[in-house]
């Protein structure tokens, strides 16, 4: 409705890779497949609550479209930027749907709208938050391959201090 606000700040991914890692484990677990978080000493710069509630949603989605293998959580500094990916070796999206799949309510493989799959929410929020934040939002995938989704993050240096506010003038 409009009414969300970013707030940008430095910070270290590893910690809150850390912590998705903690809150997905018993869900990989449950369904046999290894959950692999690489270690970063990458630091970005945006708002943390936000880019956190977008990897929730990634790493659900690979968790509860993967049958078999698994997912990765990693990051690589590039230049400026972070490249933040979430990694699955699921069920894949065929190139005709990969814009639909950021679409409200859509479920593909779901014509019972099975609730335990989801409701159609979890990329169409990812893609509003990207567009909040400024961040690139990219999807590679194959069908019987898996996918690749990574957002695209500005990173700085270790320890850096940073008040902007998406949005505000500065």
């Amino acid at each position: 409705s409009g009414q969300l606000t970013a707030t940008r700040s430095a910070f270290a991914l590893q910690p809150l890779f850390d912590r998705l890692a903690g809150m997905h484990e018993a869900q990989a677990r449950q369904k046999g497949l290894q959950l692999r978080v690489r270690p970063t000493s990458a630091w970005v710069d945006t708002d943390a609550m936000l880019l956190e509630r977008a990897l929730i949603n990634l790493l659900t989605n690979a968790l509860r479209y993967t049958y078999q293998g698994g997912v990765l959580l990693a990051a690589h500094r590039q230049g400026g930027q972070v490249r933040v990916r979430v990694v699955d070796t699921g069920v894949g999206i065929a190139e005709s749907a990969q814009e639909a799949v950021f679409d409200e309510f859509v479920q593909l493989d779901n014509p019972e709208r099975d609730s335990a799959l989801g409701y159609g929410l979890g990329l169409p929020t990812v893609r509003r938050l990207a567009a909040l934040l400024g961040l690139n939002l990219r999807l590679r995938s194959r069908p019987g391959r898996g996918s690749v989704f990574m957002l695209v993050v500005p990173a700085v240096e270790p320890g850096a201090v940073s008040r902007l506010r998406v949005g505000s003038p500065q």
